[in-house]
């Protein structure tokens, strides 16, 4: 009797002395697909951070050696050489810095303007509501790969243009998320008190109202970088990414298509790093969004 009322207690103190966030965290921790998924993205960021570390530029990554052209995967060359006698292991490694920084900086510029543009619709309602959303309803009947391939075209070849391109499609799509989050809480009694105190609108949906939405907004944050991550890679694999000889990981595939006959592991390898970066992403995702859902654990 009294071992059962101590067992009580000390999971009850547990709990207790657990923050919101270690809770999450603690949720986190037993789904072991999103743990997985989390240690591959870690190391991939990893990657990304110390590829000058591990490789040099002008020699390893942008340098050539027409003696070493083709050569097939090997103890040398673990991933073989491309058409230029360069190490695809050692570019598939350097490409994660430009494909991963390419992701977080759109999907970075598309919270920058989508959030506070979703929780003001969200809040404020009315003409603003309704003149905001159907314009971004016209935005997301463009589908994000044309309208990336148009904001290129026009604005020219470079990874600033990519970024802002890749961002702009994003914009409809997290503005909604946005929306829908902040119309769920702003009625609610703390958002009631702080309008009845004379707080401004703008500070009551940055201070009070974005950081209760943040389980919903952060889950989308994540799936977003594996969308970028895809659309970096198409728009670059179609000739309008990150300029040459830069090894982004679209900019490989393309590269490798030329020889997919005689060379299939200059496409098999980019490949494969796209697939497992967007599938660790995406089951990451999943893990944080039940470790933010309470009724997952009731």
């Amino acid at each position: 009797m009294f071992k059962k009322k101590e067992k009580r207690q000390s999971i009850a103190s547990q709990y207790a002395k657990r923050t919101k966030l270690g809770e999450i965290w603690y949720r986190l921790k037993k789904n072991k697909g999103a743990m997985v998924g989390l240690a591959i993205v870690a190391l991939f960021v990893l990657i990304a951070i110390f590829a000058d570390v591990m490789f040099d530029y002008d020699t390893q990554i942008a340098g050539y050696n027409l003696r070493n052209k083709l050569i097939k995967p090997c103890l040398e060359h673990p991933f073989g050489t491309d058409e230029m006698g360069r190490d695809l292991f050692a570019r598939l490694l350097y490409g994660t810095r430009f494909s991963m920084a390419i992701a977080f900086s759109s999907v970075l510029f598309s919270v920058c303007v989508g959030l506070p543009l979703g929780a003001m619709c969200g809040y404020l309602g009315g003409k603003f509501d309704l003149i905001a959303m159907r314009l971004l309803d016209i935005l997301r009947s463009i589908p994000g790969i044309l309208m990336g391939i148009v904001i290129v075209s026009w604005l020219g070849q470079s990874t600033v243009n990519l970024v802002i391109a890749i961002g702009f499609s994003m914009i409809a799509p997290l503005a909604s998320t946005t929306r829908a989050a902040v119309l769920t809480v702003r009625n609610t009694e703390y958002v009631e008190s702080a309008r009845s105190i004379g707080i401004s609108e703008w500070r009551i949906v940055m201070v009070h109202i974005i950081p209760n939405c943040l389980s919903t907004i952060l889950v989308q944050i994540t799936l977003r970088v594996a969308n970028a991550i895809i659309a970096a890679s198409s728009l670059s694999f179609l000739g309008l990414g990150v300029p040459i000889p830069s090894p982004e990981w679209g900019a490989l595939l393309s590269a490798g298509r030329a020889h997919i006959r005689n060379a299939s592991y200059l496409t098999i390898f980019p490949g494969m790093a796209i697939m497992v970066l967007v599938l660790s992403l995406n089951v990451l995702g999943d893990g944080l969004r039940d470790a933010m859902d309470p009724k997952m654990y009731k």
